[in-house]
């Protein structure tokens, strides 16, 4: 064995594991995205806002949804705030009858949804922490505002 492939000995966790004294992440609210392109199987959509959550849809076959936070110039989605291609947030579904499709124990940062698959009733579920605004921030520098103003409520989930 190589040195460093030599198991070690670790001492016990000086910390506790504690219960989350803040709310869970739970749906919030749930809106239709536009659609904005339709071409070869494909529906990208645009959800208006980056935010935490996912889509969800009707289909059945195989079903893929991609999700990005911008679009390159020729309106396909661009994955490199998210990691670039190495790191594409993606649901993939297969059914053999037509149902509800929603992911399990994952949620997405984006705007903008791909779809690829025969799908209807798509929609987009913003899920974050249920935790109420309870402060404000009024500026008349643009750059100020911009810098230290609050989130967008559809950003709520970015900044926690």
């Amino acid at each position: 064995m190589e040195p460093e492939e030599r198991p070690v000995a670790l001492a016990e966790p000086i910390q506790t594991l504690s219960r989350q004294e803040c709310p869970a992440d739970r749906e919030i609210r749930s809106f239709s995205p536009k659609l904005i392109r339709r071409s070869g199987g494909r529906s990208i959509y645009d959800a208006g806002e980056n935010l935490t959550g996912y889509a969800t849809c009707t289909g059945r076959g195989r079903i893929i949804i991609r999700y990005a936070e911008e679009l390159r110039a020729d309106g396909e989605l661009d994955f490199t705030s998210a990691g670039g291609k190495q790191q594409i947030q993606c649901d993939e579904y297969l059914t053999g009858r037509e149902r509800r499709l929603k992911p399990r124990f994952s949620v997405k940062g984006f705007r903008f949804i791909e779809i690829t698959g025969d799908v209807k009733e798509v929609e987009v579920i913003a899920v974050h922490s249920d935790v109420a605004v309870t402060s404000s921030f009024v500026s008349g520098d643009d750059a100020l505002r911009d810098r230290f103003g609050l989130p967008a409520p559809g950003a709520a989930g970015l900044y926690r």
